[in-house]
Parts: structure tokens; sequence; C-alpha cells
């Protein structure tokens, strides 16, 4: 498939094991214990799940999904850095197209769902918009908004790896009454698998920002899912619920820079869909968030 992800599409199966490299053995134990085998596809729906039998499992991921979690890296990087710059306790009025570092990002957001959602081939990763580079950086290279997306989308894709895996730990079976409470569940325990036991900020913020990402393209996803009634009934939670199952780990504080990561994260794509969102002052980061995942659950109502 001819797609800019390529360049670090053998990278993914390993994020696995770089978003938490500590509890390698473990992984490895749990892959061998279950017999998991992974398996990569131009596209699929959903974009990861698992397949097959009891005690032989496949965790498949697609380069459309891929795509997902790179493009949202690098529209949400962006957006931060910019955000970064305003006041951080008010909700911040970013118009997209007045900077250059930005006016890129609605065309860029409308190309990815326009994608996914095509019934035949694909719609083609336009010349003009942003696109990944390579992991590593030649000697004495700036670390580019492009770079810095390939190496968050890699992380980020561990955690929805993980997400995948717990489903398979926790003995998650078909699809039941229990899955929208069993998609949490896995949320949950990716999140865990991460952080916890883990003590040093600036890991705690690595990991967060790559299971906001994680969430956010999921629930982003979920939303446009209830935008085209003829994909067929999900069997996942709202986007709001998967936002805090996932970054409910008490590492994060209730202002914490994650959420407000995912704050800004969530409301970029609130604004690229026209969805009202409240511009209010907060007193935390979590206040933020929670406002904008309220704004999200309204509008999939």
């Amino acid at each position: 498939m001819d797609s800019p992800v390529s360049i670090f599409i053998d990278h993914i199966w390993d994020g696995l094991r770089l978003v938490a490299p500590e509890k390698e053995a473990e992984l490895v134990a749990a892959i061998e214990q279950h017999d998991i085998k992974p398996r990569q596809d131009v596209r699929a729906d959903p974009p990861f799940s698992v397949l097959g039998p009891e005690g032989q499992k496949t965790i498949r991921y697609s380069i459309q999904g891929i795509e997902l979690l790179w493009v949202l890296s690098y529209v949400h990087g962006v957006i931060y850095r910019e955000v970064q710059k305003e006041t951080e306790r008010e909700a911040v009025v970013l118009v997209l197209s007045e900077r250059a570092s930005t006016c890129a990002i609605p065309k860029l957001m409308n190309w990815l769902f326009a994608n996914f959602f095509v019934e035949d081939g694909r719609v083609a990763w336009p010349d003009d918009l942003p696109r990944p580079t390579t992991l590593a950086p030649t000697a004495g290279e700036t670390v580019s908004a492009e770079r810095s997306a390939t190496g968050l989308a890699v992380l980020a894709a561990g955690w929805v790896l993980h997400h995948e895996l717990a489903h398979v730990r926790l003995g998650h079976g078909p699809v039941t009454v229990r899955s929208v409470a069993e998609e949490l569940e896995a949320d949950r325990a990716a999140t865990e698998w991460l952080l916890d036991g883990v003590s040093q900020e600036a890991t705690i913020i690595d990991r967060g920002l790559a299971v906001a990402i994680g969430v956010i393209a999921l629930a982003a996803l979920d939303s446009e899912y209830d935008r085209h009634p003829a994909m067929g009934r999900r069997t996942h939670p709202t986007g709001a619920e998967r936002v805090h199952a996932a970054l409910g780990h008490p590492a994060f504080g209730a202002d914490h820079v994650v959420f407000k990561f995912a704050g800004f994260a969530l409301k970029a794509y609130l604004d690229n869909r026209e969805i009202p969102v409240p511009c209010n002052e907060y007193d935390t980061a979590r206040d933020m968030l929670n406002d904008y995942c309220l704004a999200l659950h309204r509008a999939s109502q």
C-alpha cells in the first residue's frame, strides 16, 4: 500500500515493548502463553482487533489505523505547542487558518476521515500536507513536528495494542452484553500496564501522552462511526466513557499536563466537527477535559 506511514510500519508491533520496556519479560510471557501473533492489514474494520480461537490469537492492526494515530499525533502535538503559548487556565480560541504552523490541520483531518470511510480503494494522502518521517534523526538535526509525531504514534500504537492484548489476558470473548464493559476494562488494563509502578514524572508524561493519543483516536473513530450508520451498530462505549477509563489512573493529578494535552487534543476534533464546546475558565485541566468529553457525548446522542 502506498502510504507515508509505511516508513515506520515495521516498528508498530515493537510498540508493545517500547511503551513499557521494563515489563518486556512479562510481555513475552503473555504472548507465549496465549500464542499471540501479529497481523498487519491494509484496511480493517475495526482497525485494531483480536482474531482467532481460544489459545491461538492474532492481534490485527491496519495501515489505516496507523495513519489515524500518526495524523492525530501530529495534529495534537502542533496544537498543544501553540496552546502553551496562551493562557493555560482559559479555553483557547485557536483559529487554525491564521497560524502558519496549524493552517494545514483542517485539511489533514478532513482527509483522514474521508479516507477512513471511503467505500472502495482509498483517498491518496495529499502531496501538500504533512507526512511521517523516520524515527531516527541524523546527527545535529532539529526534531521536527513530523518526527515527533512518528515517535508518539509508535507509542500510542503500543497502548492500543496493549488494549487488544488485555482482551486476551482478561479472557474477553466474542461480542456479548458485556462487550461495552469489557472495552472499558481493557482500556484501564492497558493504561495500568504502562503506568503501574512508575514514579518518574518524565516517564509518566511520555506514556500518558501515548495513552491520550490512543484513546482520543479511538474516541474520535467511534464518534465517526456514529455518523456512518451503514457501518453497522458499534459494540464500544461512548468516546467520553473511554477517555475517562483510560485516563483515570492515579498517576495523573487533577492538573496534570496529560489532561491538558488530552483536552486540547479532544477540542481539536470537536472544532473540526463544528461541535459546540464551552469557552470557560477552569480550575484544573481535568475539569476542562470533562467539559469537552460532555460535548462529545452530547454530539453522539
